[in-house]
């Protein structure tokens, strides 16, 4: 308790104040006092909740782990005219997080109580959302019938201004690290998700109530846990994903205050490269795949793949690979409703990420040039949380969700964010693209006040459309670079391969030089094997199906462009 600003009460105020009911006399009467308007079901429900006693008594044995406060005593003894069980109760919940090691003020229990953890909790946050649970399900099951509910919404009320007070003055319950502690509440994956929601959905409130730049107040807040967030997903890998950090941007992304806040935080300027979206939260969780990060980087796995058995490997970097995908599309599908600005930037965060990346579609680009472009994993995933944002219209041609599907979007220009608002166009530069066929454009385009006379649509261009042509992009950049370098690299393994055999044949070879086409070879495996499993886990059964409906659905947007323009 020494570093504790109410250390001045010590446990033995209680002993002389807290007697056996079985007293007579004046230990009676202190009893009396400090019973005195604390309504029994209301203790119970705080013994149960936020595991300490309103009515502590030394000598009892209690039927739940609970803890005594000493300073809620004395509040007890000198308010016991003026103050209220929820008085008491606000008061007693902020003594308690203040609390160093609450172990020491256990009271009695019955010898076949388990303890409670949460009881005993010395950190603020993780005690506090632990709480907030208890107190979630106690309304839900209606436990205590006499508690109405607005009592329940006043002590919700003070669980919120509890944690909303340790997240913006965290000094004040040193040496603790309120950020580990936000991390922590979803390691345990103790409550359900629309709990997690509900909770910072109503912290965020209260932190917007308090403050008259409540919004500026949560990026503050959150970002440093969104630094060490990406910090963490960037050390992770395929095999072992970090689920918890995944779990933590799910929620973030569902909840409206905190979407606008991670979306604004994985912001790349304009004259970025296309590889800085790596480096942001997102991006992170994108570059998990087990590829290099940069073109002539180690790859992590099948390292000797004449030597190991790749069965196991291989299912468990599928598995991974499906699990990262679904839970990137759940991301994103949040983000995309979580309200139109939220969307916008959304959109343009993944407009802008293609556009950026281009490069990597050019004939003139070699393996080295690439270092100023995501890599192939990024690619591919991103690919791949596209396609599953495609799924819904692309399943089959009858859908008559196709039919929305705009063709004129190819030819859409915008020049500054409000008008990609207004429009709807969040991939930029396709007009510049080359055309199938050419246009009048494509022959003036040397002239500076040539006018681009193709159609485009009036008003502003619908989800589908956007999703459908981003995906075709991020197909392009992605799953057909990937496929390329895969059939170079095989073409190459052939031609070692008949090199390794002429040698042995010839008798010629040195043992260093076999060993030098061996290794070579071997390197060329790996590369070939990871490529592989990543572009298979790609074209998934559930995933070839997107693409195969995808690559169908452009044809028969081509044809029906082409006979309603005839």
């Amino acid at each position: 308790m020494s570093g504790n600003e109410f250390s001045i009460f010590q446990k033995n105020n209680l002993d002389n104040s807290c007697k056996s009911t079985d007293n007579t006399g004046d230990s009676n009467s202190k009893m009396s006092i400090i019973k005195n308007g604390i309504d029994e079901t209301f203790n119970e429900l705080v013994e149960n909740v936020f595991h300490f006693t309103m009515i502590p008594i030394l000598d009892k044995e209690y039927n739940s782990p609970v803890i005594y406060l000493p300073e809620l005593l004395e509040i007890l003894k000198s308010n016991v005219n003026t103050g209220t069980e929820l008085e008491i109760l606000e008061q007693g919940i902020f003594e308690r997080t203040l609390l160093a090691d609450p172990e020491i003020y256990l009271l009695k229990t019955k010898h076949n109580v388990s303890m409670s953890s949460n009881t005993t909790e010395k950190e603020c946050i993780v005690y506090l959302f632990q709480c907030f649970i208890e107190l979630t399900l106690a309304k839900q099951e209606n436990r205590y019938p006499t508690i109405k509910e607005d009592i329940y919404s006043k002590i919700f009320g003070f669980l919120c201004t509890n944690v909303s007070t340790a997240l913006k003055q965290p000094d004040l319950y040193s040496p603790q690290n309120i950020n580990d502690q936000v991390l922590k509440i979803f390691e345990t994956n103790m409550a359900s998700f629309e709990d997690y929601v509900k909770f910072f959905t109503s912290v965020n409130k209260q932190i917007i109530l308090d403050e008259d730049d409540g919004e500026s107040q949560i990026k503050s807040i959150y970002q440093p846990i969104l630094k060490k967030v990406k910090e963490k997903i960037l050390k992770s890998t395929i095999i072992f994903l970090p689920h918890c950090e995944i779990a933590l941007l799910q929620v973030f992304s569902a909840e409206s205050f905190l979407a606008n806040m991670l979306i604004d935080d994985c912001y790349v300027p304009d004259t970025s490269p296309g590889f800085h979206y790596t480096n942001t939260v997102l991006g992170a969780i994108f570059a998990i795949s087990g590829l290099p990060q940069t073109p002539g980087g180690r790859f992590e796995y099948f390292l000797k793949p004449m030597e190991e058995l790749s069965g196991p490997l291989e299912s468990n970097i599928w598995s991974g690979l499906e699990i990262l995908h679904v839970q990137l599309h759940k991301i994103f599908l949040y983000l995309l409703k979580a309200g139109p600005e939220v969307k916008h930037k959304t959109l343009s965060w993944l407009g802008s990420c293609l556009e950026k990346n281009m490069g990597r579609c050019k004939l003139w680009n070699i393996e080295m040039s690439m270092l100023g472009f995501i890599s192939d994993g990024f690619a591919l995933n991103l690919s791949a949380v596209l396609l599953k944002l495609c799924q819904p219209f692309i399943s089959n041609t009858d859908n008559p969700k196709l039919l929305k599907i705009d063709p004129t979007y190819c030819a859409a220009k915008v020049h500054n964010n409000e008008e990609s608002r207004k429009l709807g166009v969040h991939l930029l530069k396709l007009n510049e693209n080359t055309m199938l066929l050419p246009t009048d454009v494509e022959g003036s385009r040397e002239d500076d006040n040539f006018s681009d006379n193709r159609p485009v649509a009036k008003g502003q261009f619908n989800f589908i459309t956007e999703c459908f042509y981003m995906t075709q992009k991020s197909l392009e950049i992605g799953f057909a670079q990937v496929q390329e370098k895969m059939t170079n690299i095989n073409q190459e393994l052939a031609r070692m391969q008949q090199t390794f055999v002429d040698a042995q044949q010839s008798g010629s070879a040195t043992s260093e030089v076999m060993k030098l086409i061996n290794d070579r070879m071997e390197g060329e495996m790996t590369k070939f094997n990871y490529l592989c499993q990543c572009f298979l886990t790609g074209v998934s059964p559930s995933k070839s199906k997107c693409v195969a409906g995808s690559t169908n659905i452009k044809c028969t947007n081509l044809v029906g462009t082409i006979f309603t323009k005839i």
